[in-house]
C-alpha cells in the first residue's frame, strides 16, 4: 500500500496537481535527492555505491560466520548480489552525462551524449541491476526472471520512463513483482516466521523514500541524500536477520 501511495504522490507532483504534501523541487527534477551533483566521486549516487559495496561485504561476512539452515539466513544470503547490483546501477548513473533539468530526458538520449564505454555497458549494467534484485526471490521462475530483467532494462532506456521518474518506476516494479511471486508462487508450507515478518524490512526504506521526496533541501541533501535509501535496505535486512533467526527452526539437511 505504501508503494502505491508513493506512486500516486509522485504522479500527482509531476502532473501539477496541488496537494497538502508537496514534493521537494530537487527530487522532483532529478528523481533522487542528490548531494554534490557536480562531483562524480562524492555525489549521492557514488555514496550509494560505496554504501552498497561496504554493506554487501558486511552481509557476506555475517552469512559466513553465522549458522545456516534458516529462512532468514537464506534471505540474507540471496540479498547480497541485489545490494551490489543496486550500487552498480548508481555507479553507472554517477558517470553518465547529466540531463537537462528542463527536459524530460530519457536515459537513452542521455547516453548518446556520454562516452562510448557507457553506451556499450548500459544494457548489461541494467540487466544485472534488475536480475540481481529480482533474484532475491527464489520463487520467481528462471524464464520469468530473465523476461522481467530484459523488459525493464529496455523500458528504462526509452522515453517511456524519463530519468526523473526512474526511481519511482524501479521501486514500484520491484516491490510489486517481489510481493506477487511471494504471495502466489511460494508454497504455503514455506510461509514461515521469516516470511510473515519480512514485510518489516520495507519500513526503513519506505520512510527514507518519503523523507527524500519531501525534505531533500531542508534535511537529507546535507547528509548524503539518496545514499540513505540504499543503505537502509541492507541494514534493515541485517536487523531482520538477527531478530528473526532466534525464532526459527533450522531446516533439516537431507542426507545423501
Amino acid at each position: 500500500m505504501n508503494t502505491l501511495a508513493y506512486l500516486i504522490f509522485f504522479l500527482t507532483a509531476h502532473s501539477g496537481i496541488s496537494t497538502s504534501i508537496t514534493m521537494d523541487e530537487p527530487t522532483r527534477i532529478d528523481g533522487f535527492c542528490v548531494t554534490n551533483p557536480n562531483d562524480p566521486y562524492t555525489n549521492s549516487h557514488m555514496l550509494s555505491f560505496y554504501a552498497d559495496v561496504v554493506l554487501s561485504i558486511v552481509s557476506l561476512a555475517v552469512v559466513h560466520t553465522t549458522p545456516s539452515g534458516s529462512t532468514a539466513h537464506e534471505m540474507l544470503e540471496r540479498s547480497i548480489p541485489g545490494v551490489f547490483g543496486h550500487g552498480l546501477g548508481h555507479l553507472f548513473i554517477s558517470f553518465s552525462t547529466k540531463p537537462d533539468p528542463n527536459i524530460k530526458t530519457s536515459l537513452y538520449s542521455t547516453l548518446l551524449a556520454s562516452p562510448l564505454y557507457l553506451q556499450i555497458s548500459a544494457l548489461p549494467v541494467l540487466f544485472f541491476f534488475w536480475y540481481s534484485l529480482l533474484k532475491t526471490n527464489k520463487y520467481i521462475p528462471p524464464l520469468h526472471l530473465y523476461v522481467n530483467a530484459i523488459v525493464h532494462s529496455f523500458v528504462l532506456l526509452t522515453p517511456i520512463v524519463p530519468i526523473s521518474s526512474s526511481f519511482a518506476y524501479v521501486q514500484t516494479v520491484l516491490v510489486l513483482t517481489l510481493n506477487f511471486y511471494d504471495i502466489f508462487y511460494r508454497p504455503n508450507n514455506e510461509k514461515d516466521v521469516a516470511y510473515n515478518w519480512y514485510w518489516t524490512v520495507s519500513i526503513p526504506f519506505s520512510t527514507v523514500a518519503w523523507i527524500e521526496a519531501t525534505a531533500c533541501t531542508s534535511f537529507l541533501r546535507d547528509i548524503g541524500g539518496h545514499m540513505w535509501y540504499d543503505a537502509s535496505i541492507p541494514l534493515a535486512i541485517l536487523v531482520f536477520y538477527y531478530l528473526v533467526r532466534g525464532f526459527e527452526t533450522p531446516k533439516k539437511v537431507k542426507e545423501v
